[in-house]
């Protein structure tokens, strides 16, 4: 399963407004492209999933994404770390708790 992670903006009700982001630990270099559209992305979905093969940096890009929307985004944006769910039914009762 290729499906790492996603980042979602949370409704009111939830786990609070404290975004659930991990910390950032490098500088982002040259995904300036990629990190301009995963925002664009999130302006317009309150879900955005970051696919494809291990190592390209989806979790780096999505942890980039997470900690420069987390301010502008009235509730909140959590970061999901699907890696763990082997079950792809169990999906969106993790993406539910995460909220």
């Amino acid at each position: 399963m290729t499906l790492a992670l996603a980042l979602a903006t949370c409704g009111g009700g939830g786990k609070g407004d404290t975004p659930t982001v991990p910390a950032v630990p490098t500088p982002l270099i040259g995904r300036d492209d990629d990190l301009d559209v995963a925002r664009a992305r999130l302006d317009s979905h309150r879900l955005v999933t970051l696919v494809g093969p291990a190592g390209i940096g989806k979790t780096r890009l999505a942890v980039e994404v997470a900690a420069r929307e987390a301010s502008s985004v009235a509730h909140g944006v959590r970061f999901v770390d699907l890696a763990p769910v082997t079950d792809g039914d169990k999906s969106f009762a993790t993406l539910a708790r995460a909220c």
